[in-house]
């Protein structure tokens, strides 16, 4: 693990030598401010790990350095501790602490407190970091998820083992009629045309149970199209089945293509068979007239 920087600020030269002899022994990579103007400019080209911050400072003091320091994006969760010898009362604690302070410390103080508020401060903001960073990703991989369903151009929808629906596309909530909130925890069996329709329910139990996607035809929706159901498992941390997701394939216009086709083709070989008999029957009618 690096060394932890620590931006001390405070405007007597005498005080920020007694924290550098207190901190001597740490290993800790200490900068100095002697007022709240340089410590803003430090803690945005150096980004501490934590700023110890004197309250009494002349040109910018302490609490104005510190609402900089926390409304500006790029410092905002850099811990502070507010020391002070004069702003002591409760109502300046509470005063620092709404402005964003981590920490409040009267002076004087010894350096063993000192020293365990600094590493109490210091814990705190690195498991904050830890926790922040995995939300981030969290946050990155949903947003990559969300990209990925909404791409694609059929309706999607994935829901639990049990049917209860977990989110899905655009498309899938025009078909059904309805927002994907108005979706979430319902039962995705009731969402199709005609209500509960049990070859829903029999390919999930099958894909359950033989852990295999699925695939099959059904009609739904309003106006009855034809859909080819792909169906397939995801799975936990753990490899066991968390849910189905659900993808459908508008097939009405190919299958009505196809049927359209299938009766021009019957019809021209109904044709050709009409056209075929009658043909012999005038050859048959010509060859007896010869005889």
């Amino acid at each position: 693990m690096s060394r932890s920087k620590i931006l001390i600020v405070d405007d007597d030269p005498y005080i920020l030598s007694v924290y550098i002899t207190m901190l001597k022994h740490d290993d800790y990579q200490i900068i100095e401010a002697d007022d709240g103007i340089k410590a803003v400019a430090l803690a945005e080209s150096e980004m501490p790990d934590l700023i110890i911050m004197d309250w009494n400072m002349p040109i910018m003091d302490g609490i104005e350095a510190l609402k900089t320091i926390k409304h500006c994006v790029k410092t905002k969760d850099i811990p502070v501790i507010m020391i002070t010898g004069v702003m002591a009362s409760s109502e300046n604690m509470m005063t620092a602490l709404k402005e964003g302070a981590n920490e409040f410390l009267r002076k004087p103080f010894e350096k063993i407190e000192l020293k365990a508020r600094i590493q109490a401060v210091l814990f705190i903001s690195r498991s904050n970091k830890i926790l922040r960073e995995k939300y981030q990703i969290i946050e990155n991989n949903s947003k990559f998820t969300r990209s990925l369903i909404e791409g694609v151009p059929h309706p999607l929808v994935f829901y639990t083992t049990d049917g209860i629906i977990l989110g899905c596309n655009r498309f899938f909530g025009d078909l059904v009629g309805k927002t994907e909130d108005d979706l979430k925890n319902k039962m995705v069996y009731m969402q199709f045309a005609g209500g509960l329709d049990p070859i829903h329910m029999n390919t999930d139990m099958e894909l359950r149970h033989g852990r295999k996607a699925v695939t099959y035809e059904n009609r739904t929706g309003s106006n009855e199209l034809e859909y080819i159901f792909s169906k397939n498992l995801f799975y936990n941390a753990y490899g066991e089945p968390e849910g189905i997701i659900c993808v459908m394939t508008d097939v009405t216009e190919i299958k009505n293509a196809h049927r359209e086709h299938t009766e021009i083709r019957k019809k021209r070989i109904g044709n050709q068979l009409i056209t075929s008999n009658t043909h012999n029957r005038v050859k048959q009618q010509s060859y007896f007239r010869v005889i």
